[in-house]
């Protein structure tokens, strides 16, 4: 299944790759996939299917149809039709209808793949919403955006007229697609982000998407070489990896005169006293209710620590920047990537912050590697300089005592009672006051690579997750709610077999994080974008009608994530 790899901005006379000196050796490539006979026309499949639909009339344009063994006697493939695709097709042949299908499907599949493999999660994730097939809409309707659905269970692409004439597509952006992706895995992994209140919680989708869509250009070795052996010698290599969607970024931000949507390097902080601006004029601290910048001081620091990791493996090198590709960039980039995604699953459920999410990252660290890795040392250093932590012991934390001891495994997995009598018996050690209505979530198991010789050394993880309510107080005016719900948690995480705690994590939340929901509250509370909703039978708000609902004598937000595509950028 062909796919581009990079945007095709570059291919356009007078691009800004072309003034950067950022040229790319071909955009097309291939996904392969095994054909389980489950792949049909549209392109569909029963985990992911294309609905091209026009959105003035609602009626399918078409599909794309499905070619079994259709090349030589044993690859399948979908019908692109008579062109050909290559390296030297023009940009237009990669805007007929088959291509703008199959290029999102393909990009779709791709990165699910990666996440659900060994390196990353080593399970298959249930989607968020009800039903197993994620929708890709390619061309949902004229407008400068692109977006994760939960109430349709969609990826929304659309398009529009670039100031220069030409049709940007966000359904032919990798980055995009990617992004958007991953804000549907994410919710999968980590739902209860979806209705936060807290800002940092619906940053860490934006953060994570973005480090997503870059990580796939990172292991990707015809980006990298290209960069490396095409581009202009002046181009920094690591700041022209970190950018993403430049095509639609190329546009939108005109003003700016910025070549791309947004940077992962970057010098966005927490500072409070520090008032610098970056080169286009915009604050290196953003205000924490702008959720797109501030996503960035997390995804700033995560893309530092795949920096440290490829510029480490450099020097081990002979040779120069990209000279030894398999042994530098990409491997570099894929072992981050492993300790980066797999934090997820460790990170606990709720509202959770930056730091909840450092804490899981450098849990997740120490249960991949038996010894202590400059990752996690890499990841405290910048949490300290963008001011997300003030000390190391912020993050290092050590597993409660809790015994596992005569714990039937099996049990514990499929039985929920059996579960509940494991958090009852041990609430201080999981973090749940006395007294405290909890819920305790169906247990999952992963099958990881670890160390070194991750082809060889698997092992199962069972994760357990639980959750309850704090009730917090917020004075947002006359009418308004004053009292409100955050969601809490817990993630322990045992080793299968030896019954080792490898992790054990709770939200923490801060008075600043407190201050933070406040402000974001008050800011949507004046935009109008929170009102009532009446709950659903099942105690949930019906989706699509609103932010707010109550339940359980406080408000919470209903559907806040969102949010993040009415703005300009897809999100």
């Amino acid at each position: 299944m062909p796919y581009l790899i990079r945007d095709r901005e570059y291919l356009r006379e007078g691009s800004m790759t072309e003034e950067s000196g950022l040229l790319l050796a071909t955009p097309l490539q291939y996904f392969s996939a095994p054909d389980d006979g489950l792949y049909v026309d549209g392109p569909a499949h029963p985990r992911v299917a294309v609905v091209d639909f026009s959105r003035g009339d609602l009626k399918l344009r078409g599909q794309t149809r499905f070619r079994p063994k259709g090349v030589g006697r044993t690859v399948s493939c979908y019908d692109l039709g008579k062109q050909e695709l290559d390296a030297d097709s023009p940009i237009e042949a990669f805007e007929s209808d088959t291509f703008l299908r199959v290029n999102p499907f393909a990009t779709v599949l791709k990165t699910l793949a990666f996440f659900e493999g060994p390196e990353v999660l080593g399970r298959t994730l249930d989607w968020a919403f009800p039903g197993s097939q994620l929708l890709i809409v390619p061309r949902a309707g004229e407008w400068q955006n692109a977006f994760y659905d939960r109430s349709t269970g969609s990826l929304q692409f659309y398009y529009h007229r670039a100031s220069a004439g030409h049709t940007v597509y966000t359904a032919l952006s990798h980055d995009i697609v990617v992004h958007e992706t991953t804000h549907a895995i994410l919710d999968a992994i980590a739902p209860d982000l979806y209705h936060a209140s807290s800002p940092q919680a619906l940053a860490i989708h934006e953060a994570i998407a973005d480090v997503s869509a870059i990580t796939q250009t990172l292991m990707n070795e015809m980006v990298v070489w290209s960069v490396d052996n095409i581009s202009s010698s002046g181009v920094d290599a690591y700041d022209a990896l970190s950018r993403i969607a430049e095509e639609f970024g190329t546009d939108t931000r005109l003003a700016d005169g910025a070549g791309f949507l947004r940077r992962l390097k970057n010098s966005r902080h927490l500072n409070p006293e520090d008032g610098t601006q970056d080169e286009f004029g915009r604050p290196n601290r953003p205000d924490v209710t702008d959720l797109h910048a501030l996503s960035q001081v997390l995804s700033g620091a995560i893309y530092c620590v795949f920096e440290q990791r490829m510029r480490a493996t450099h020097r081990r090198g002979d040779s120069g920047f990209g000279a030894t590709l398999d042994e530098i960039v990409c491997p570099a980039a894929r072992r981050v990537a492993r300790i980066v995604f797999r934090a997820l699953d460790y990170m606990p459920p709720g509202e959770a912050g930056f730091r909840d999410y450092g804490r899981a990252f450098v849990a997740a660290a120490a249960a991949t590697y038996e010894r202590p890795q400059l990752e996690q040392k890499w990841l405290l250093e910048e949490f300290k300089r963008r001011h997300i932590i003030q000390e190391d012991a912020e993050l290092l934390v050590a597993p409660p005592a809790l015994s596992l001891e005569g714990v039937d495994m099996e049990a514990l997995v499929k039985d929920d009672d059996v579960a509940r009598r494991l958090v009852e018996a041990n609430r201080a050690a999981l973090g749940i006051a006395r007294g405290t209505a909890f819920e305790v979530l169906p247990r999952l198991v992963a099958s990881r690579s670890l160390g070194s010789k991750l082809a060889k050394n698997r092992k199962e993880e069972v994760i357990l997750k639980v959750k309850w309510l704090e009730g917090e107080t917020h004075d947002l005016g006359l009418g308004r709610p004053s009292t409100w719900q955050v969601v809490h948690g817990t993630t322990l995480v045992v080793d299968r077999e030896t019954r080792r705690v490898r992790s054990c994590l709770t939200t923490e939340s801060s008075a600043q994080e407190t201050s933070d929901r406040r402000a974001l509250l008050t800011r949507w509370m004046a935009e109008g974008r929170i009102r009532d909703v009446a709950p659903a039978p099942d105690g949930l708000a019906a989706p699509g009608v609103g932010l707010a609902s109550t339940q359980h004598g406080g408000a919470r937000l209903h559907d806040s994530a969102s949010v993040l595509h009415l703005s300009e950028a897809p999100g």
